[in-house]
């Protein structure tokens, strides 16, 4: 399941700045891509890190406990303070940041990038834990979940190019839907790790 995963993860991906180019042409695309390179990259890596330090100690309560409760617990509240702290804190002054770094014209991507900041406020919480589906064994459902984002930000296209929606409420609509498909994802990690039975050694070791 994991390479069909990949392939729709790298198209949902893939869609909006190719649509946003055919939609509102090259000026409004490069805000869009300069918010993403800016927001996306830092918090990959630091995403990145932050799983990579889950994966660790929820094998090891998972090897001794038989579940790994107490880590996600421990994870998401430590995810969820980090993130309002950094993303509360960048909510104020994300448009004078953009004007600091790469110039007054470009103010503009920080108003843009201040409608998309509750999206990157969720998925900083959700991504690190996402690896619980692989811990369990659940990467059926972590492909289901693919689709659907595919599925919502095709959705948010159709609707925007039916309806020639302005690009300010075209990012609105795309800050809800990844919301929308984070919050799911969340519901799943949680249903999975409160109702799951133990998983196999084979599992925590890889």
């Amino acid at each position: 399941y994991s390479l069909p995963g990949n392939a729709l993860n790298i198209s949902s991906r893939q869609l909006v700045p190719i649509a946003s180019t055919k939609l509102f042409g090259l000026q409004y695309a490069g805000h869009y891509s300069l918010v993403q390179r800016l927001l996306t990259l830092p918090m990959s890596y630091m995403s990145a890190s932050l799983s990579k330090v889950y994966w660790q100690t929820s094998s090891e309560e998972l090897r001794l406990e038989g579940n790994s409760k107490s880590t996600f617990l421990s994870t998401i509240s430590k995810l969820i303070l980090i993130s309002t702290l950094f993303f509360g804190g960048l909510y104020f002054f994300v448009e004078d940041l953009f004007a600091l770094i790469f110039g007054e014209e470009w103010r503009l991507s920080g108003t843009y990038a201040r409608i998309l900041l509750p999206a990157y406020f969720c998925a900083f919480i959700v991504s690190p834990l996402s690896i619980t589906l692989d811990l369990y064994e659940e990467q059926k459902i972590s492909l289901v979940w693919q689709f659907f984002v595919f599925v919502t930000i095709g959705a948010v296209l159709y609707l925007t190019m039916k309806n020639s929606y302005s690009f300010t409420y075209f990012l609105s609509l795309i800050k809800w839907a990844t919301i929308l498909q984070y919050m799911v994802l969340l519901a799943i990690i949680i249903r999975v790790v409160f109702t799951s039975g133990n998983v196999t050694s084979s599992n925590i070791n890889n």
